[in-house]
């Protein structure tokens, strides 16, 4: 398996659609959005933000040829005060390409792309504590949790526990 991973642009916009809304349908206690909100939005959030290919807001995609098979985005804080910030959203690895260490290289894909960023000295994320596959990831990647918010509601109404968690700069765990 032969899996490439780089920043999405212009020309990926209708196959990030299609994952982003394959996510939201195949696993909806894994994401605050919901499918059926985004499925009839002219354009979902971080289309503008792929079309402008802004440095602070991304997405990576990771493709087995020009297949685009997982997504795993990034957002930097817009508050002066939170500059030094940024968040872990959208991640998803289509199933058959799931344990395979697909998820794990898109992550650090990403987490390389958002530290090239001088300012960035936090990353952090939410996830669902019923995600196991991805609770996981997190941890072997070296993020702590540092906070849980219990019965958090999901776009669909279902209470549930939500980890909080942050890599810093310093902690990152890179492997080759």
């Amino acid at each position: 398996m032969n899996i490439e991973y780089q920043k999405l642009n212009f020309c990926n916009l209708e196959a990030y659609r299609k994952i982003r809304l394959e996510s939201l349908k195949e696993y909806p206690d894994s994401f605050g959005a919901s499918y059926e909100d985004q499925k009839v939005k002219e354009k979902l959030g971080f289309e503008e933000y792929i079309e402008q290919e802004l440095p602070d807001k991304f997405i990576v995609g990771a493709f087995d040829t020009a297949k685009l098979i997982g997504i795993c985005g990034f957002f930097r804080q817009d508050n002066a005060r939170r500059k030094n910030a940024g968040e872990i959203i959208q991640m998803y690895v289509q199933p058959k390409y799931q344990r395979n260490m697909v998820g794990y290289w898109l992550l650090q894909t990403t987490l390389e792309e958002a530290f090239k960023i001088p300012e960035i000295d936090n990353i952090e994320l939410g996830v669902f504590t019923a995600n196991q596959n991805a609770n996981t990831l997190f941890d072997n990647a070296g993020f702590e949790e540092y906070g849980l918010i219990e019965s958090h509601v999901n776009d669909l109404g279902k209470k549930l526990d939500r980890r909080l968690m942050v890599l810093s700069r310093e902690m990152q765990r890179t492997y080759s």
